[in-house]
Protein backbone atom coordinates (compact mmCIF):
# COMPACT_ATOMS: atom_id res chain seq x y z
CA UNK A 1 0.00 0.00 0.00
CA UNK A 2 1.46 3.11 -1.17
CA UNK A 3 2.27 6.04 1.95
CA UNK A 4 -0.31 8.62 0.10
CA UNK A 5 -2.86 5.68 1.02
CA UNK A 6 -1.76 4.65 4.28
CA UNK A 7 -2.13 8.38 5.16
CA UNK A 8 -5.76 8.53 3.82
CA UNK A 9 -6.69 5.89 6.06
CA UNK A 10 -4.89 6.99 8.77
CA UNK A 11 -7.00 10.60 8.74
CA UNK A 12 -10.29 8.77 8.51
CA UNK A 13 -9.24 7.56 11.96
CA UNK A 14 -8.00 10.05 13.41
CA UNK A 15 -11.27 12.14 13.44
CA UNK A 16 -12.48 9.26 15.58
CA UNK A 17 -9.21 9.62 17.65
CA UNK A 18 -7.04 6.43 16.79
CA UNK A 19 -4.18 5.83 14.64
CA UNK A 20 -3.56 3.34 11.62
CA UNK A 21 -0.62 0.92 12.05
CA UNK A 22 0.08 -1.25 9.26
CA UNK A 23 1.81 -4.22 10.97
CA UNK A 24 4.37 -6.90 8.59
CA UNK A 25 3.29 -5.36 5.70
CA UNK A 26 6.75 -6.51 4.61
CA UNK A 27 7.02 -9.93 6.09
CA UNK A 28 23.24 12.88 41.70
CA UNK A 29 19.70 12.55 41.12
CA UNK A 30 18.17 14.08 37.72
CA UNK A 31 15.44 16.30 38.57
CA UNK A 32 12.17 15.42 38.20
CA UNK A 33 9.96 17.52 35.70
CA UNK A 34 7.42 19.68 37.24
CA UNK A 35 3.82 17.91 36.08
CA UNK A 36 2.27 19.61 33.55
CA UNK A 37 -1.88 19.69 32.78
CA UNK A 38 -2.31 15.93 31.26
CA UNK A 39 -4.65 14.98 28.38
CA UNK A 40 -8.20 14.01 30.03
CA UNK A 41 -7.60 10.32 31.09
CA UNK A 42 -4.03 9.94 30.71
CA UNK A 43 -1.59 10.93 33.90
CA UNK A 44 1.90 12.40 34.37
CA UNK A 45 3.81 11.01 37.04
CA UNK A 46 7.15 12.65 38.20
CA UNK A 47 9.39 10.20 38.82
CA UNK A 48 12.11 10.22 41.50
CA UNK A 49 15.30 9.21 42.06
CA UNK A 50 15.83 5.18 44.03
CA UNK A 51 11.67 4.35 43.29
CA UNK A 52 10.62 1.05 42.99
CA UNK A 53 13.10 -1.56 42.37
CA UNK A 54 10.78 -3.54 40.57
CA UNK A 55 13.16 -4.47 36.88
CA UNK A 56 10.37 -5.54 35.32
CA UNK A 57 6.55 -4.28 34.56
CA UNK A 58 4.35 -6.32 36.66
CA UNK A 59 1.53 -8.21 35.79
CA UNK A 60 -1.37 -6.32 33.91
CA UNK A 61 -5.16 -6.59 34.12
CA UNK A 62 -7.73 -5.50 31.47
CA UNK A 63 -7.88 -2.74 32.46
CA UNK A 64 -4.37 -1.76 34.61
CA UNK A 65 -2.85 1.06 33.35
CA UNK A 66 0.69 1.26 31.36
CA UNK A 67 3.64 3.13 32.37
CA UNK A 68 5.56 4.99 29.50
CA UNK A 69 8.91 6.66 31.14
CA UNK A 70 9.90 9.69 29.57
CA UNK A 71 13.37 11.38 29.17
CA UNK A 72 13.10 14.48 28.07
CA UNK A 73 15.23 18.19 28.59
CA UNK A 74 12.84 20.51 30.12
CA UNK A 75 15.15 23.07 31.45
CA UNK A 76 18.74 23.89 30.52
CA UNK A 77 19.86 24.97 27.34
CA UNK A 78 17.75 22.47 25.09
CA UNK A 79 14.22 23.44 27.20
CA UNK A 80 12.61 24.75 24.37
CA UNK A 81 13.04 21.81 22.12
CA UNK A 82 12.27 19.52 24.87
CA UNK A 83 9.03 21.17 25.48
CA UNK A 84 8.41 21.33 21.86
CA UNK A 85 8.60 17.42 21.93
CA UNK A 86 6.79 17.29 25.02
CA UNK A 87 3.39 18.88 23.48
CA UNK A 88 4.23 16.46 20.65
CA UNK A 89 4.26 13.50 23.15
CA UNK A 90 0.75 14.03 24.96
CA UNK A 91 -0.98 15.32 21.48
CA UNK A 92 0.08 11.77 20.32
CA UNK A 93 -1.86 10.10 23.56
CA UNK A 94 -4.73 12.25 22.60
CA UNK A 95 -4.96 11.19 19.52
CA UNK A 96 -5.23 7.44 20.83
CA UNK A 97 -7.39 8.22 23.41
CA UNK A 98 -5.30 8.56 26.09
CA UNK A 99 -5.59 4.71 26.24
CA UNK A 100 -3.53 2.10 24.61
CA UNK A 101 -5.58 -1.30 23.88
CA UNK A 102 -7.78 -0.50 26.93
CA UNK A 103 -4.89 0.24 29.07
CA UNK A 104 -4.89 3.92 30.74
CA UNK A 105 -1.68 5.79 30.69
CA UNK A 106 0.28 6.97 32.87
CA UNK A 107 3.67 9.25 32.14
CA UNK A 108 6.14 8.50 34.12
CA UNK A 109 8.83 11.68 33.05
CA UNK A 110 12.31 12.75 34.45
CA UNK A 111 13.80 16.12 33.24
CA UNK A 112 17.34 15.68 32.32
CA UNK A 113 18.22 19.25 32.35
CA UNK A 114 19.74 19.17 29.18
CA UNK A 115 22.68 17.38 30.68
CA UNK A 116 24.13 13.71 29.49
CA UNK A 117 24.81 12.71 32.76
CA UNK A 118 21.42 13.36 34.22
CA UNK A 119 19.85 11.25 30.82
CA UNK A 120 22.13 8.18 31.73
CA UNK A 121 21.09 8.83 35.76
CA UNK A 122 17.29 8.93 34.45
CA UNK A 123 17.78 5.47 32.58
CA UNK A 124 18.71 4.50 35.56
CA UNK A 125 15.86 5.45 37.92
CA UNK A 126 13.12 4.28 35.11
CA UNK A 127 15.05 1.20 34.86
CA UNK A 128 14.63 0.42 38.69
CA UNK A 129 10.57 1.95 38.21
CA UNK A 130 10.04 -1.22 36.00
CA UNK A 131 8.59 0.97 32.73
CA UNK A 132 8.32 -0.84 30.44
CA UNK A 133 9.43 1.39 27.76
CA UNK A 134 11.27 5.09 27.94
CA UNK A 135 11.02 7.48 25.08
CA UNK A 136 13.71 9.79 24.87
CA UNK A 137 16.49 10.98 26.13
CA UNK A 138 15.50 14.45 23.35
CA UNK A 139 19.05 15.62 22.24
CA UNK A 140 21.91 13.65 20.40
CA UNK A 141 24.37 14.02 23.59
CA UNK A 142 21.93 12.93 26.09
CA UNK A 143 20.75 9.90 23.86
CA UNK A 144 24.17 8.42 24.12
CA UNK A 145 24.48 8.99 27.48
CA UNK A 146 21.22 6.92 28.02
CA UNK A 147 21.95 4.47 25.55
CA UNK A 148 24.80 2.41 27.76
CA UNK A 149 21.91 1.76 30.37
CA UNK A 150 19.22 0.79 28.07
CA UNK A 151 21.62 -1.66 27.09
CA UNK A 152 22.70 -2.88 30.71
CA UNK A 153 19.45 -3.08 31.79
CA UNK A 154 17.56 -4.39 28.87
CA UNK A 155 14.77 -1.90 28.43
CA UNK A 156 13.84 -0.52 24.93
CA UNK A 157 14.88 3.11 24.63
CA UNK A 158 13.26 4.97 22.00
CA UNK A 159 14.92 8.31 21.69
CA UNK A 160 13.21 11.50 20.18
CA UNK A 161 16.28 12.95 19.30
CA UNK A 162 16.93 13.18 15.47
CA UNK A 163 20.72 13.10 15.38
CA UNK A 164 20.99 10.30 17.76
CA UNK A 165 22.21 7.01 15.87
CA UNK A 166 21.85 3.65 18.00
CA UNK A 167 25.75 2.42 18.04
CA UNK A 168 26.49 -0.45 16.46
CA UNK A 169 25.45 -3.61 17.91
CA UNK A 170 23.57 -2.34 20.22
CA UNK A 171 20.36 -4.33 20.89
CA UNK A 172 17.95 -2.33 22.72
CA UNK A 173 17.83 1.06 21.57
CA UNK A 174 15.76 3.04 18.37
CA UNK A 175 15.78 6.32 16.97
CA UNK A 176 12.37 6.86 14.62
CA UNK A 177 12.87 10.41 13.43
CA UNK A 178 13.99 12.01 10.57
CA UNK A 179 17.71 12.04 10.67
CA UNK A 180 21.20 13.96 10.08
CA UNK A 181 21.35 12.62 6.65
CA UNK A 182 17.75 13.70 5.53
CA UNK A 183 18.54 16.86 6.57
CA UNK A 184 22.16 17.08 5.20
CA UNK A 185 20.48 15.86 1.70
CA UNK A 186 17.89 19.24 2.14
CA UNK A 187 21.12 21.85 2.84
CA UNK A 188 23.22 20.76 -0.39
CA UNK A 189 19.26 20.52 -2.26
CA UNK A 190 18.82 24.48 -1.61
CA UNK A 191 22.72 25.44 -1.98
CA UNK A 192 22.30 23.59 -5.18
CA UNK A 193 18.77 25.36 -6.10
CA UNK A 194 20.04 28.78 -5.37
CA UNK A 195 23.53 28.70 -6.84
CA UNK A 196 25.70 28.73 -4.23
CA UNK A 197 29.11 27.40 -4.80
CA UNK A 198 30.98 28.30 -1.75
CA UNK A 199 29.73 27.46 1.85
CA UNK A 200 31.24 27.52 5.24
CA UNK A 201 29.92 25.45 8.52
CA UNK A 202 29.47 25.59 11.40
CA UNK A 203 29.27 22.58 14.43
CA UNK A 204 29.19 21.86 17.68
CA UNK A 205 32.09 20.18 19.18
CA UNK A 206 29.91 17.59 20.58
CA UNK A 207 28.35 14.01 18.94
CA UNK A 208 25.83 15.84 17.07
CA UNK A 209 28.41 17.91 15.68
CA UNK A 210 30.76 15.02 15.19
CA UNK A 211 27.84 13.28 13.36
CA UNK A 212 27.52 16.14 10.96
CA UNK A 213 31.12 16.67 10.01
CA UNK A 214 31.09 13.15 8.30
CA UNK A 215 27.87 13.89 6.38
CA UNK A 216 29.11 17.28 5.37
CA UNK A 217 32.43 15.33 4.16
CA UNK A 218 30.45 13.01 2.24
CA UNK A 219 28.08 15.58 0.96
CA UNK A 220 30.72 17.97 -0.31
CA UNK A 221 32.86 15.26 -1.95
CA UNK A 222 29.61 14.28 -3.90
CA UNK A 223 29.07 17.84 -4.73
CA UNK A 224 31.98 18.79 -6.45
CA UNK A 225 30.58 22.77 -7.79
CA UNK A 226 30.00 23.49 -4.31
CA UNK A 227 33.43 24.59 -2.17
CA UNK A 228 33.80 24.22 1.80
CA UNK A 229 35.26 27.80 2.36
CA UNK A 230 35.44 27.35 5.94
CA UNK A 231 34.85 25.02 9.04
CA UNK A 232 34.24 25.89 12.15
CA UNK A 233 33.72 24.11 15.61
CA UNK A 234 32.01 25.88 18.29
CA UNK A 235 31.49 24.43 22.01
CA UNK A 236 27.79 24.67 23.25
CA UNK A 237 28.70 26.95 26.25
CA UNK A 238 31.32 29.05 24.34
CA UNK A 239 30.19 32.98 24.06
CA UNK A 240 32.18 34.57 21.45
CA UNK A 241 32.98 33.15 18.22
CA UNK A 242 33.88 36.11 17.05
CA UNK A 243 37.87 35.14 15.83
CA UNK A 244 36.49 32.58 13.99
CA UNK A 245 33.82 34.36 12.34
CA UNK A 246 36.08 37.55 11.11
CA UNK A 247 38.17 34.88 9.39
CA UNK A 248 35.24 33.31 7.83
CA UNK A 249 34.20 36.63 6.47
CA UNK A 250 37.69 36.89 4.35
CA UNK A 251 36.34 33.26 2.71
CA UNK A 252 33.34 35.32 1.37
CA UNK A 253 30.95 32.60 1.54
CA UNK A 254 27.33 32.08 -0.28
CA UNK A 255 25.69 30.32 2.46
CA UNK A 256 26.53 28.97 5.96
CA UNK A 257 25.02 25.59 6.84
CA UNK A 258 25.24 25.29 10.72
CA UNK A 259 24.05 22.24 13.17
CA UNK A 260 24.53 23.65 16.58
CA UNK A 261 21.28 24.01 19.23
CA UNK A 262 20.20 26.41 21.26
CA UNK A 263 21.16 29.73 22.76
CA UNK A 264 23.99 29.20 20.80
CA UNK A 265 21.87 29.63 17.14
CA UNK A 266 20.76 32.50 18.43
CA UNK A 267 24.87 33.86 19.16
CA UNK A 268 26.47 32.68 15.87
CA UNK A 269 23.42 34.62 13.69
CA UNK A 270 23.81 37.91 15.99
CA UNK A 271 27.75 37.69 15.87
CA UNK A 272 28.13 36.91 12.32
CA UNK A 273 26.06 40.40 11.98
CA UNK A 274 28.60 41.75 13.65
CA UNK A 275 31.22 40.98 11.59
CA UNK A 276 29.72 42.07 8.77
CA UNK A 277 28.14 38.91 7.03
CA UNK A 278 24.44 40.50 7.92
CA UNK A 279 23.09 39.46 4.26
CA UNK A 280 24.62 36.00 4.26
CA UNK A 281 21.74 33.22 5.09
CA UNK A 282 22.74 30.71 7.40
CA UNK A 283 20.46 27.29 7.57
CA UNK A 284 19.97 25.58 10.96
CA UNK A 285 18.63 22.60 11.72
CA UNK A 286 15.24 20.96 12.19
CA UNK A 287 15.86 20.67 16.16
CA UNK A 288 15.35 24.92 16.31
CA UNK A 289 11.98 24.93 14.56
CA UNK A 290 10.26 26.30 17.47
CA UNK A 291 8.88 29.55 18.99
CA UNK A 292 11.35 31.09 20.72
CA UNK A 293 13.51 30.48 17.70
CA UNK A 294 11.16 32.18 15.44
CA UNK A 295 10.86 34.68 18.11
CA UNK A 296 14.66 35.48 18.77
CA UNK A 297 15.57 35.59 14.44
CA UNK A 298 12.62 37.69 13.74
CA UNK A 299 15.11 40.50 14.21
CA UNK A 300 17.52 39.57 12.17
CA UNK A 301 16.46 40.61 8.00
CA UNK A 302 14.15 37.81 6.48
CA UNK A 303 15.55 35.32 5.12
CA UNK A 304 18.92 35.05 6.48
CA UNK A 305 18.01 32.33 9.09
CA UNK A 306 16.84 29.74 7.03
CA UNK A 307 14.96 26.72 9.05
CA UNK A 308 14.79 23.16 8.04
CA UNK A 309 11.30 21.94 9.64
CA UNK A 310 8.60 19.53 9.01
CA UNK A 311 6.12 20.61 6.48
CA UNK A 312 2.89 20.36 9.27
CA UNK A 313 4.61 23.99 10.41
CA UNK A 314 3.20 25.93 7.85
CA UNK A 315 0.76 23.40 6.45
CA UNK A 316 -1.75 26.13 5.55
CA UNK A 317 0.41 27.48 3.18
CA UNK A 318 1.54 24.41 1.40
CA UNK A 319 0.24 24.32 -2.65
CA UNK A 320 -3.21 22.53 -3.03
CA UNK A 321 -1.56 20.15 -5.09
CA UNK A 322 0.67 18.85 -2.59
CA UNK A 323 -0.65 15.17 -1.75
CA UNK A 324 -0.04 15.42 2.02
CA UNK A 325 -1.53 18.68 2.32
CA UNK A 326 -4.85 17.58 4.23
CA UNK A 327 -2.53 14.62 6.42
CA UNK A 328 -0.41 18.12 7.57
CA UNK A 329 -2.96 20.31 8.13
CA UNK A 330 -4.79 17.45 10.34
CA UNK A 331 -1.61 17.15 12.46
CA UNK A 332 -1.45 21.01 12.74
CA UNK A 333 -4.76 21.25 14.15
CA UNK A 334 -3.97 18.57 16.47
CA UNK A 335 -1.52 19.91 17.84
CA UNK A 336 -2.80 23.68 17.82
CA UNK A 337 -5.86 22.24 19.80
CA UNK A 338 -3.60 20.55 22.09
CA UNK A 339 -0.99 23.28 22.96
CA UNK A 340 -3.07 26.01 22.22
CA UNK A 341 -0.45 27.41 20.28
CA UNK A 342 1.42 27.70 16.93
CA UNK A 343 2.42 23.94 16.78
CA UNK A 344 6.54 23.65 16.81
CA UNK A 345 8.87 21.27 14.72
CA UNK A 346 10.12 19.22 17.18
CA UNK A 347 6.45 18.10 18.44
CA UNK A 348 6.83 15.46 15.06
CA UNK A 349 9.85 13.68 17.10
CA UNK A 350 7.58 13.17 19.98
CA UNK A 351 4.54 12.30 18.62
CA UNK A 352 5.78 9.39 16.45
CA UNK A 353 8.07 8.19 18.73
CA UNK A 354 4.94 7.92 20.88
CA UNK A 355 2.90 6.27 18.23
CA UNK A 356 5.62 3.71 17.77
CA UNK A 357 5.79 3.57 21.77
CA UNK A 358 2.10 2.91 22.18
CA UNK A 359 1.69 0.04 18.57
CA UNK A 360 4.50 -1.53 20.52
CA UNK A 361 2.87 -1.78 23.70
CA UNK A 362 -0.52 -2.53 21.48
CA UNK A 363 1.40 -5.70 20.46
CA UNK A 364 3.52 -6.99 22.84
CA UNK A 365 2.28 -5.91 26.49
CA UNK A 366 4.31 -4.29 28.89
CA UNK A 367 6.50 -7.11 28.79
CA UNK A 368 10.74 -5.36 27.87
CA UNK A 369 11.67 -8.30 25.66
CA UNK A 370 8.70 -8.65 23.75
CA UNK A 371 8.76 -4.90 22.87
CA UNK A 372 12.10 -5.47 21.95
CA UNK A 373 11.12 -7.59 19.67
CA UNK A 374 8.56 -6.45 18.16
CA UNK A 375 10.07 -3.22 17.25
CA UNK A 376 12.67 -5.49 15.35
CA UNK A 377 9.87 -6.89 13.25
CA UNK A 378 9.51 -4.64 10.41
CA UNK A 379 6.13 -3.75 11.13
CA UNK A 380 5.30 0.02 9.68
CA UNK A 381 3.68 2.83 11.86
CA UNK A 382 2.04 5.93 9.68
CA UNK A 383 4.31 8.70 10.87
CA UNK A 384 4.40 13.09 10.97
CA UNK A 385 8.26 12.67 9.32
CA UNK A 386 6.74 9.40 7.00
CA UNK A 387 6.20 5.94 7.36
CA UNK A 388 8.57 4.33 9.87
CA UNK A 389 9.38 0.49 9.95
CA UNK A 390 12.24 -0.39 12.29
CA UNK A 391 14.26 -3.55 11.96
CA UNK A 392 17.15 -5.13 13.75
CA UNK A 393 19.54 -3.61 10.86
CA UNK A 394 17.67 -0.28 10.75
CA UNK A 395 16.96 1.41 13.92
CA UNK A 396 16.18 4.42 12.43
CA UNK A 397 13.36 3.56 10.15
CA UNK A 398 12.48 6.43 8.35
CA UNK A 399 13.98 8.36 5.16
CA UNK A 400 11.55 10.59 3.79
CA UNK A 401 13.34 14.09 2.62
CA UNK A 402 10.06 15.30 1.02
CA UNK A 403 8.77 15.59 4.47
CA UNK A 404 10.49 18.53 5.91
CA UNK A 405 10.96 22.00 4.07
CA UNK A 406 12.89 25.04 4.21
CA UNK A 407 11.17 28.25 6.25
CA UNK A 408 12.10 31.63 6.70
CA UNK A 409 10.90 34.60 9.32
CA UNK A 410 9.01 36.67 7.35
CA UNK A 411 8.87 40.28 8.18
CA UNK A 412 6.34 40.25 10.61
CA UNK A 413 7.61 37.31 12.57
CA UNK A 414 6.21 34.44 10.94
CA UNK A 415 7.38 30.97 9.34
CA UNK A 416 7.27 31.47 5.60
CA UNK A 417 7.91 29.13 3.38
CA UNK A 418 10.97 30.03 1.79
CA UNK A 419 11.65 29.69 -2.27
Amino acid sequence: MSFRKKQTLWLALLAGAFILVLAGCGGGSSSPATPSKSPAGAQTEPASPGGTTGQSAPATSETSEYKIGVINSLTGDKAAGGKSQQAGYKAALEVLGNEIDGHPVKLVEIDDQSSPDLAARAAEDLALQGVPVIIGPTFTPTAYAAEAVAERVGVPMISTSGGYEPSQGVKWSWAPTPHLEMQAIKYFEYAKAHGATKVATITSTDSLGDLMEGLFTKYFGQNPDIKQTARIRIGAKDIDYTPQLIKLKGDKPDLIFTMVAGQAVYQVRKQLNQVGLENVPMIISIGNTHNEMKRMMAEYKPGTALVLSPKFVVAGQLPNNDPQKNFYERIYSILHDSTKTDPEGLAMYGFDTMMVAAEALKAAGPDRAKINEWLEGAHEVVGVGGTIKLTKEDRIGVHVPDAVIMLLIDDKGQWAIAK
